[in-house]
């Protein structure tokens, strides 16, 4: 096939497309066709009197609604109240069991010695932890003979023994 029939095929084709969507816009926005029933007065009028003396048939009036149109078409939302808090249970803090061995007091380099639950020997300067067993346990203050440690809000205080 020659390029100029493949050209003139391309041309048809298209130009059916555009007839074919013409044709369904038009079909789309046309009006809808009723069917047309012609009744008479007297048919029409004998239809009602059988829808009047049917049993389900209710006649109402306007007085009948006057509550509803009072009422709010939308009752007000409320927020359900609120949950109660979660109980957090406090841990209790363990109690320091580092034993005060010595303090050494020098002015602004005092040191405390203390024997950890684990039997290691360390040496501890104020503002500093005092080890793995009490991790939030800090040396709070140094004097002679006594140590004031901090955990949290609680002070201990440990003596030479």
């Amino acid at each position: 096939m020659t390029l100029r029939g493949k050209k003139s095929i391309l041309i048809i084709g298209s130009a059916f497309l555009w007839i074919a969507a013409a044709g369904v816009l038009a079909w789309g926005i046309r009006p809808p066709e009723l069917p047309v029933k012609s009744h008479s007065a007297a048919e029409f009028d004998r239809s009602r009197e059988k829808a009047a003396n049917h049993p389900a048939a209710i006649s109402l009036s306007s007085k009948d609604f006057e509550a509803y149109w009072d009422r709010p078409l939308r009752p007000p939302l409320f927020d359900p109240p609120p949950p109660p808090p979660p109980v957090v249970e406090k841990k209790p803090i363990p109690p320091v069991r580092a034993k005060l061995l010595a303090t050494m007091i020098e002015a602004g380099n005092s040191m405390a010695m203390l024997e950890l639950e684990n039997g290691e020997v360390v040496f501890r300067k104020v503002g500093e932890l005092i080890g793995p067993p009490n991790s939030e346990a800090k040396v709070a203050e140094i004097q002679p003979g006594t140590v004031i440690v901090r955990q949290g809000e609680d002070e201990t205080r440990l003596t030479v023994d």
